[in-house]
């Protein structure tokens, strides 16, 4: 009976069995672990954290004494662009020009819009002039991502004409 009682009691037989728990305990915890990572990997999956279409950001950015106050690209490349400007002086808006194409075709001429200094203008009836083009020449569609040049001439108050280009990134409506 004391050989019995040895057994069950030895001290190799408690080792082993501490270790098999100790493997039990170590598996559940980074199991547990895991799932969670999966489960939050998931969810920001159906948010759509994952779509680099949505993680790119609206951005219209021209040259020092130009900013865009306002602007949207709509279904077929129409544009609604609301211009501001200070530059030291009122200047003439003479062209706009809207591609994704290398190199920017020329800026397409719109009636003159003058933009005093400090201020800005919405130029909203450049639809009958100017509309945004792809890379193949195609107007974008509604849900795509527009990425191009805005390309923009101007008279300043010397009566001097510069062009400047700007880049234009766009969620079309």
């Amino acid at each position: 009976m004391k050989k019995a009682q040895s057994a069950i009691e030895s001290p190799s037989a408690t080792a082993r069995s501490l270790h098999g728990q100790s493997a039990m305990e170590f598996l559940t915890t980074y199991g547990w672990a895991v799932l969670i990572a999966l489960i939050v990997v998931g969810v920001l999956y159906m948010l759509g954290v994952f779509n680099p279409t949505r993680a790119t950001p609206n951005l219209c950015s021209l040259p020092p004494g130009f900013s865009c106050y306002a602007y949207k690209i709509t279904d077929g490349g129409v544009i609604y662009l609301d211009l501001s400007q200070s530059t030291g002086g009122d200047v003439t808006i003479n062209a706009i020009g809207c591609s994704a194409q290398d190199p920017p075709p020329d800026p397409t001429f719109i009636p003159d819009q003058v933009i005093r200094n400090s201020r800005h203008k919405n130029l909203t009836d450049l639809s009958d002039y100017v509309n945004c083009t792809n890379s193949n020449g195609l107007p974008p569609s509604a849900g795509d991502y527009y990425a191009g040049t805005l390309t923009i001439e101007y008279t300043d108050a010397s009566g001097m004409t510069h062009i400047i280009t700007g880049d234009l990134g766009y969620h079309v409506e």
